[in-house]
């Protein structure tokens, strides 16, 4: 009977899951069970749980020592399981060796949710892989989930369900902001300089080694959250990159998400393994998943505060002019190169306006833009231009800069910058250039929470994410790819009975039949398998020619002597045949043959796919110059024409292309139309693990592929 009810309890309890959002049990529980909480003050679990209790939380604390009766004024229980109520959400800061045991107990509990802050698993490695390994399959059968390990947990500002599971930091300020940081210390020092630059947050989520919620999670939860307007990601490698890419769409189509990706050079990408245990990928696929799904990539830490700063308070622009006032030219100067360098342009105002601005401001102070209204300007002088300048039809934002003047009120310039900052219709953003000697100003902006920078740069910048994120909105179009007419089960054929190299190339034969079966125009070619065969094979080809090895160990044919060019005769065509026979006597399969080509603009187009994310799709300028010039841009598979466009004029190649100084261009389409069918040939192949196309000649009239090698996965 017991049993029975058990059942009856388990299966009420799962149904109850099932009908909730999964992250709603960390933001929003109302029984937490605090396992391992500590009655010393100097341990990690008495910290947490005392942050827990400071926070406000209006729910029921549940601490778990068997040591103790009490911790903190809670009664205390010996096990999870003793706990008489039933419990939403589960923070374990037992030691690592332990956790697997807990969690158990927490699925016998029917708890759903927990939060595993305690340390020593996969970044450690060792014994600490095999626990993380454990965590996660005991979180699978008992359809818990989790939060870490290795993690600060979760922090809710809301006044109605208050939490924070934080040991290192306080209750932050309430605001718009949701971040979420694989790492715990990160995510604690940038919360601190938040708090400096009075930035609110929502929600906060420090994920640790992602043994299950991960960003993906994230994204999908905080898109749909009423409280979060911004999300903020800080982040050191995906596990699931197309899953992260269609989360990251729907989320940049509702609001802005700004992406910190550590990890870009190898030395950096080798520190982030050894910091979480995380793999970090290669950083251009990394650059082509955030275009490509929306997200604004930031660099620093410190441009992330002032993109988030900057959302939170000022509405979007409609374009990008922008006018810089100033009372010191020099920063007018910076300014302006910071402006050309984030692809604003400085607005040239109406005469209107002009004149209006002269009614107040001195003869001596210019009036082109950037406005440099001398030293000593006053409160009564920037008002009047900030005012005239946002009723200016050419301006779509202004910069109000101010370096630092003893008899100048500066904060009475603030109180009229944080006036306008505040008006709503087009963004305003102060400056006040300086440390020390702006503190003042500084607080008085801070107070009416309207953003506020000490530098030029960092205050164009934050007006280029205004306008970046504009552009997206504006112009965003969900384009679907084109589906060319193909032939893909006898690419996977050809695929299945070629015999590969050591590294999975296949022959370039195989490689050519699988381009002419997805209607790429290859250059005219022939396959000679033996001597005999030459007569006939050069006669379809004509001469002159070039000559291929086919071998399956020779991937580069050119560096061992595989490629002869300027054939001119069938006579010659037999010498060189042999001498290939003889120099790759292992592994000789034969010989491509095909016409030589005219000079042509020399392209290439590949392609590279990495677990766990779409294919990486490669344009630039090719044969032997890819090497050394490296003028190339990335896209991820399937691409739609319009982002196969923007990958060819991305590059600064692109002007050779279309033609200059009297050389005639390239038919683009044509162009187009290789990395297209490159895109659905490595989307809908997933065997293919590499393609390179390189190089591909193409004309005014025409392209067409000269050489190709292909990778496949090995069994």
């Amino acid at each position: 009977m017991k049993n029975k009810v058990n059942m009856e309890f388990h299966n009420i309890n799962s149904l109850k899951f099932q009908t909730m959002n999964a992250m709603d049990l960390f933001f929003n529980p109302g029984k937490v069970a605090i396992i391992g909480a500590s009655r010393n003050p100097k341990s990690l679990a008495y910290q947490t749980f005392k942050s827990m209790i400071e926070s406000g939380f209006e729910g029921a604390f549940f601490p778990v020592n068997p040591k103790a009766d009490y911790v903190l004024g809670y009664k205390s229980y010996k096990s999870v399981l003793e706990i008489e109520d039933e419990i939403d959400l589960a923070v374990i800061t037992v030691p690592a060796k332990i956790v697997p045991f807990v969690l158990e107990e927490c699925g016998k509990k029917e708890i759903k949710a927990a939060v595993i802050i305690t340390a020593g698993f996969k970044e450690v490695g060792g014994e600490g892989v095999f626990l993380e390994k454990k965590v996660r399959e005991i979180g699978k059968n008992w359809g818990i989930r989790i939060i870490g390990p290795n993690c600060l947990g979760i922090i809710n500002t809301s006044p109605q369900k208050r939490l924070n599971t934080f040991f290192a930091t306080p209750l932050p300020e309430r605001g718009k902001v949701a971040f979420v940081s694989q790492s715990g210390a990160i995510c604690v020092s940038f919360l601190d300089h938040a708090r400096e630059k009075g930035i609110g947050f929502s929600k906060i989520m420090s994920i640790g080694n992602k043994v299950d919620i991960d960003e993906v999670d994230a994204l999908k939860y905080f898109k749909d959250d009423p409280e979060t307007e911004i999300i903020l990601i800080y982040l050191e490698g995906l596990a699931k990159g197309e899953e992260f890419l269609e989360a990251a769409k729907e989320a940049t189509k509702k609001k802005p998400v700004f992406v910190l990706k550590v990890g870009r050079t190898p030395e950096g990408a080798r520190a982030v393994s050894s910091h979480t245990g995380s793999m970090a990928g290669i950083d251009e696929i990394y650059e082509a998943l955030f275009k490509k799904s929306g997200i604004l990539r930031v660099y620093e830490l410190a441009e992330m505060a002032d993109k988030a700063l900057v959302f939170i308070s000022q509405p979007l622009p409609k374009g990008n002019r922008v006018a810089i006032i100033t009372n010191a030219g020099g920063t007018g100067v910076i300014a302006t190169d910071e402006c050309v360098k984030r692809e604003l342009s400085l607005a040239k105002i109406t005469p209107e306006t002009e004149k209006k601005l002269r009614e107040k401001v001195p003869p001596y102070a210019s009036l082109a833009n950037p406005f440099d209204l001398i030293g000593d300007a006053d409160a009564e002088r920037y008002d009047w231009v900030m005012e005239h300048l946002l009723k200016d039809k050419n301006v779509d934002a202004v910069v109000s800069m101010m370096v630092p003047q003893k008899m100048i009120d500066m904060e009475e310039v603030a109180k009229r910058m944080a006036k306008y900052a505040k008006n709503g219709k087009k963004p305003l953003i102060p400056a006040f250039l300086g440390e020390r000697s702006v503190l003042k100003p500084i607080e008085i902006l801070k107070k009416e929470k309207v953003p506020f920078y000490t530098f030029p740069e960092n205050a164009i910048n934050a007006v280029a994410g205004l306008y970046q994120y504009m552009i997206l909105k504006k112009f965003r179009k969900d384009e679907k790819e084109p589906l060319f007419k193909v032939k893909t089960e006898k690419v996977k054929k050809i695929i299945e009975k070629a015999e590969k190299s050591r590294d999975g190339f296949i022959s370039l034969k195989d490689a050519f039949l699988i381009l002419e079966y997805y209607g790429f125009n290859l250059i005219k070619w022939e396959f000679a398998e033996e001597e005999t065969d030459l007569k006939d094979r050069c006669k379809k080809t004509g001469f002159p020619l070039v000559m291929k090895v086919v071998a399956p160990e020779v991937v580069h044919k050119m560096d061992v002597g595989g490629v002869v060019l300027n054939v001119r005769s069938e006579k010659d065509a037999i010498i060189e045949f042999q001498k290939m026979k003889n120099r790759f006597e292992t592994g000789f399969k034969g010989v491509i043959l095909q016409k030589m080509g005219k000079p042509a603009k020399e392209l290439i187009v590949g392609a590279r796919r990495i677990k766990g994310f779409p294919p990486l799709i490669v344009f630039g300028l090719g044969g032997i110059y890819v090497e050394v010039i490296k003028d190339v841009s990335f896209g991820l598979a399937p691409l739609a024409p319009s982002e196969a466009e923007e990958m060819i004029k991305s590059t600064k190649g692109y002007n050779l292309l279309k033609g200059v100084r009297g050389e005639k261009g390239v038919n683009i389409n044509r162009v187009k139309d290789v990395i297209l069918r490159a895109s659905q040939l490595v989307t809908e192949i997933p065997e293919i693990e590499e393609l390179d196309l390189n190089p591909v000649f193409a004309y005014m009239n025409k392209t067409v592929i000269v050489d190709a090698r292909i990778k496949v996965f090995q069994n």
